[in-house]
């Protein structure tokens, strides 16, 4: 995917933003152009656009790491995937009110916007002029390897279609697994997959948490 790599450095310079992003967008709308002439119009104020999906990437990752916190205070103890997913749910509700976000808030669950006949398990940001979500998440609650891999297989397809800007893949699992996901065999690099050790205060067994960053 063309967005994700630039972003962290291109929002410290407002220029480098600004050229960064419009040559963004001619490569990802490249059939608009033609030796340069613009062929069909583009989506409008590109800056605000990126903006747009830089915030919401981050929203989401501090609310994934703001519920790992509450876990380990003992705020919160998800016992299966719908429950991990509603307490992140609440999370991302809450960064969205202390950040002011726009109303109503831009998150959905079970969203058949992306993949059609199936659901993305949370989406983030409405994404309008690519008729897609500027984040999208799928959830996994002591997963097997083989689980892992094919809701990364699923992201990876719909990114690869350029159906997807920025997705994450995120897991609260068993310690064993941080031995059995190689970033080389999902073809990603070791700087997209981040682990977390964690412990709640009321469990002997530590856990571990995954978030698996793809575009």
């Amino acid at each position: 995917m063309i967005y994700g790599r630039i972003f962290d450095s291109i929002f410290q310079d407002p220029y480098l933003l600004k050229n960064s992003y419009n040559n963004i967008i001619k490569e990802k709308f490249k059939d608009t152009f033609s030796e340069g002439v613009v062929l069909k119009k583009l989506p409008p104020d590109h800056e605000a656009l990126a903006k747009k999906i830089a915030d919401y990437s981050s929203l989401f990752v501090s609310a994934w790491e703001g519920l790992l916190e509450d876990f380990e205070s003992g705020v919160v103890y998800p016992n299966n995937e719908a429950e991990l997913r509603n307490f992140l749910v609440a999370k991302c509700v809450e960064l969205m009110s202390q950040k002011k976000f726009d109303l109503p808030y831009q998150i959905r669950i079970e969203d058949a916007k992306i993949y059609g006949e199936e659901r993305a398990d949370l989406t983030l940001g409405k994404l309008e002029e690519m008729n897609t979500r500027c984040v999208t998440v799928e959830i996994k609650y002591f997963p097997k390897p083989n689980e892992i891999i094919s809701d990364f297989e699923k992201l990876q397809k719909y990114i690869s279609k350029d159906k997807l800007v920025r997705a994450y893949f995120v897991a609260l699992a068993d310690i064993s697994l941080r031995g059995k996901i190689i970033p080389e065999t999902l073809g990603i690099t070791k700087n997209q997959i981040k682990w977390y050790q964690i412990k709640a205060p009321h469990s002997e067994r530590t856990k571990v948490a995954l978030l698996i960053e793809m575009y």
